[in-house]
């Protein structure tokens, strides 16, 4: 976690080309998730670990094992974070160019990023075209915010309760 990404980019490049997934999306899903998931295990449980421990403590005098106390407790608590976890790891992948520019050799495979990056190179000052690309391509972060959005304001209102 202390090392930036590209200190990654060799070592994770020769570990896709001997999987033999380079010039598919795989390389970008994979890597682009995987990479963010030991931060996210921190983040879910320090929360977790925040939350009262009288909340656990009552479902296991209530007969309640493990499983159950994830899946009727913890997981209830957790879906505000989850859908930030989400959100998050979708941005990055979603914003990634160099990743996917070293990964993906076909152009037609290239997310959009690096479309725009090479639209801009191709069109030298056509500012109307580089603003279209953009909010075109802006356009599933914007959806996937309104979606999200529910659970944030569900995760705040929930909070506000004192149990």
């Amino acid at each position: 976690m202390m090392l930036p990404g590209v200190m990654n980019l060799i070592p994770s490049f020769t570990l896709a080309m001997q999987m033999g997934i380079l010039d598919t999306y795989l390389p970008v899903i994979l890597f682009g998730t995987g990479t963010n998931m030991a931060y996210w295990v921190f983040v879910m449980t320090t929360f977790v670990q925040g939350q009262p421990r009288e909340l656990f403590e009552s479902m296991r005098l209530d007969g309640a094992n493990e499983p159950r106390i994830y899946w009727h407790l913890a997981l209830p608590l957790l879906r505000p974070m989850i859908s930030l976890m989400g959100m998050n790891v979708f941005l990055g992948v979603w914003n990634d160019y160099v990743w996917p520019l070293v990964t993906i050799s076909t152009p037609e495979k290239r997310p959009i990023t690096v479309g725009i990056a090479m639209l801009s190179g191709n069109y030298p000052g056509e500012t109307g075209l580089l603003a279209a690309a953009y909010a075109v391509s802006s356009l599933p972060l914007v959806i996937l915010f309104a979606i999200s959005m529910k659970q944030f304001v569900e995760g705040l209102s929930a909070g506000s309760i004192k149990l």
